[in-house]
Order: structure tokens, then C-alpha cells, then sequence
């Protein structure tokens, strides 16, 4: 559908619809783009998440090797509204709240006087206008999809008299702060549980140790040992019954894909296999409380471990570890979720950029006694629950929010305001 026919779709949408009080207008009827380039003050350089945030890129989780030409970038201001060309389909857009510049791969745009730009930030979160994005965005392919102001422009949407803009913005700052919070609170605990995750592996538990030795791995306790992991566990992984057979799937036993193995205990997998499919293939099925390690995936996906709740089947992407009983399972999962990074680099000594059985194997990690080891993930256990709690509380207050949102920004529920605009 052209963009002319989906903005038309959307006006007949809308004035079914349309809130006492509301306009129908088009982007353009709300914004410019600005396109302020020449610059050299020092200002931070600011990035769009795909989350709806701008940060400066400088804390972003990746490394940038090129300086930045900063007469060639976007200076934005404080109350402009900055999309990624490339992502706006999947709502990369975000609020800048300090003065900054801006790769000119973004597109800035500045609301007209007397628009509440925070209320705008919010309506692009808007799922019917993220749908909207996604329809006006220019390609043939997600991954070459482009939204240009011109077609931004004419994507229609309904627009709250001034001051109710900024009671919806004030009715949703009390969940947005206490998410806000919540985030802090996550960000504080890993940040805690990485100390810990260091202190505890690497030097045991306080007190009990006053000898250490360096081995290759770093300083450990004298006490520990250090072996490879093919030495300590039978190193485990399987193959995938045929998707051209449907008997093999759909079945009772859970299936582990690499993008569930997150850091954490699976009880529950997307896809299960049934017996005719692990009977006739090389899928491997595995015992509650095997580790897991994905050595296939993109992004950070390869590195990750797990730990299976549940009897469960994993294929050639996931490595199993059956240890020989010289490993307390939990302990074994922590030390592998702590040599992540480690784990990675190996990886990349591959023209795959894949991890293997064999590079595996020939890791080295501590082993304290198992009373020890039962010590230290008790305590790594009781981390990981808090943030677990975190989680699920943080997962509560998006919901909310979302149904607020679309409660507000239908019309559905109104917000007190004085006068219109």
C-alpha cells in the first residue's frame, strides 16, 4: 500500500473514532526537520536505542574506533525528537534531553510551538504508529526499510488540545519514574553480583583462604585445583530432527533453541520434539540440571549459558556438560556465565566466529571443594533471585504502562485538561 493510501486509511480509521475535543493532522502539521550541521562546540555525541532512548554513544556497549566529524553531524536541542531512518519500523526514536550532535543517519525533528514534545515521544512508542512507520517506510526488505521526513510527514495522527498532551505526559510520569527506578535498582544489582561473581571465583569465600597461587587462568586459592573442562565434565551436543517430518515435532519433549539460552534456569521451551523425533535423529536429549552453552548465534547469543530445569533435547548450536562429579551444577554455571567474554574471544578464533566442542574442552576453570562451591552459588543464587524479582516487577510496570498508553492515547480515557489548543 503507497503511503497516500495508508494515510487515507488512517483518516477513515480515525474519524470513526476521533475523541471530542481532537484533531486529525499530519506529522507534518506538528514538526519540521532540522537539518543543523557546521558545528565544532564540544558537545557528547548522542545515539537512538532501538528502545526509544538517546544516549551518549560514548556508553553505549560496543566500541566506536573513528572520530567523530562533528561539523558534519545533526546539532540537536534539548525537546527534539530523533529517529533512526534505517529502524523507525521498529520505533528507534527517542527525546533528546541535552544539547548534542547526532550521526546524520538520524532524522531530527523539532515540534512546532506550543506541542509538548514528551507527549510526542511517547506517541511514536504508540503501536498503531509504529504500524504507521513501518507502512509509510521506503524498501523491499526490513533490513533496507527508510522512513524519510517527506513520507514522516504525511502519516496522520490524532492530535490532543496542548494542555491535555501534557496531562497525558503528567499522568504517566509517576509509572515511568518508578520504571525508571526500577531499572537503577537492576543496573545496581548486576553491577553488584559481577563484584561478587569476581571476588567469589577468583578468591574463594571470605576468610576461608589466606594462600593463593597464580595458574593461567589468574590467582586462585592454593587449595583449588584447575583443569580443563574436558577433563572435569563428557562434553555433550546432538542434530535436528527433520522440519519435512511433522510426527517429529510437536510432541512432549521440550526442544532448547540457542536464543533461551539467556543466563538463566529453562523450565519452558517455544518448541517441543516427540519421541519418533529424537528416535530418528542425533537431537541428544539431556537430564534436569545440565549446564548449557550456546556456541552458535548471532549477536551476543553465542557465549551464553544456561541451566536446564527440565528434562530436555538440544541439537548441534547447544554443548551440554555432563560432569564427572568433581562439579556441583549450579557452581559450574556461574563459572561458565563469569568466563562469558572469555568464552567469546575463543570463539572468534574460528572463521566461523562459532565455538566448537574441541575449544571448549580446553578451557581452564577453578575448582574449589564441593562444600565451597555449594557455598558460593547459595550466594550467587540469592543475586540472581533479586534481580529475578526486579524483573518480574519491572515486566509488570511496562505492561501497565502500555495499557495506559493505549488507554490515553486512544481517547479512551481522558485526562483533565483546561481550555484546548
Amino acid at each position: 500500500m503507497v503511503p497516500e493510501a495508508v494515510t487515507a486509511a488512517q483518516r477513515r480509521l480515525y474519524k470513526a473514532s476521533v475523541p471530542e475535543g481532537w484533531r486529525i493532522v499530519h506529522l507534518a502539521d506538528i514538526f519540521e526537520q532540522v537539518v543543523d550541521t557546521g558545528h565544532k562546540a564540544d558537545l557528547p555525541v548522542l545515539s537512538v536505542t532501538v528502545d526509544g532512548q538517546i544516549i551518549r554513544r560514548s556508553l553505549l556497549d560496543r566500541k566506536f574506533g573513528r572520530v567523530v566529524q562533528r561539523d558534519k553531524y545533526l546539532r540537536v536541542k534539548p525537546g527534539d525528537i530523533a529517529y533512526n531512518t534505517m529502524r523507525m519500523w521498529q520505533g528507534a526514536s527517542g527525546l533528546v534531553k541535552e544539547e548534542g550532535y547526532i550521526s546524520p543517519a538520524y532524522t531530527v525533528c523539532r515540534p512546532r510551538e506550543g506541542e509538548c514534545p514528551e507527549f510526542w515521544a511517547t506517541y511514536f512508542q504508540y503501536e498503531p504508529m509504529i504500524r504507521a512507520f513501518r507502512d509509510h517506510s521506503q524498501g523491499f526488505a526490513k533490513d533496507r526499510y527508510r522512513l524519510y521526513f517527506p513520507y514522516f510527514g504525511t502519516i496522520a495522527a490524532l492530535r490532543p488540545p496542548a494542555s491535555e498532551q501534557q496531562g497525558i505526559v503528567a499522568a504517566l510520569s509517576p509509572i515511568d519514574e518508578t520504571i525508571e527506578k526500577t531499572e537503577t535498582v537492576i543496573e545496581q544489582l548486576h553491577v553488584t553480583k559481577q563484584a561478587t561473581m569476581q571476588e567469589l571465583l577468583a578468591r574463594g569465600l571470605p576468610g576461608r583462604h589466606n594462600n593463593f597461587k597464580k595458574t593461567e587462568i589468574g590467582t586462585v586459592p592454593q587449595a583449588w585445583k584447575v583443569k580443563l573442562l574436558g577433563e572435569v565434565c563428557k562434553l555433550a551436543a546432538g542434530g535436528t530432527p527433520s522440519r519435512s517430518e511433522p510426527r517429529f515435532w510437536n510432541g512432549s519433549i521440550p526442544w532448547v533453541k540457542t536464543g533461551e539460552v539467556n543466563f538463566k534456569e529453562i523450565c519452558k521451551t517455544e518448541e517441543c520434539i516427540s519421541e519418533a523425533g529424537l528416535k530418528r535423529s542425533a537431537a541428544k536429549l539431556l537430564p534436569v540440571g545440565t549446564v548449557l552453552l550456546a556456541m552458535y548465534g548471532q549477536g551476543k547469543t553465542r557465549g551464553r549459558v544456561a541451566i536446564l530445569g527440565v528434562e530436555a533435547a538440544v541439537n548441534q548450536a547447544c554443548l551440554g556438560f555432563l560432569n564427572h562429579g568433581s562439579l556441583y551444577n549450579k557452581f559450574l554455571f556461574h563459572v561458565l556465565s563469569w568466563s562469558y567474554d572469555r568464552l567469546r574471544r575463543i570463539g572468534n578464533e574460528g572463521s566461523q566466529k562459532n565455538l566448537s566442542a574441541t575449544l571448549v574442552a580446553g578451557v581452564p576453570i577453578p575448582i574449589p571443594d564441593l562444600d565451597e562451591q555449594r557455598e558460593i552459588s547459595y550466594i550467587l543464587d540469592t543475586l540472581t533471585s533479586r534481580i529475578s524479582i526486579e524483573m518480574t516487577a519491572l515486566s509488570a510496570l511496562i505492561n501497565l504502562r502500555s495499557t495506559l498508553i493505549n488507554a490515553l492515547l486512544s481517547g479512551e480515557v481522558r485526562v483533565k485538561s483546561e481550555g484546548a489548543s
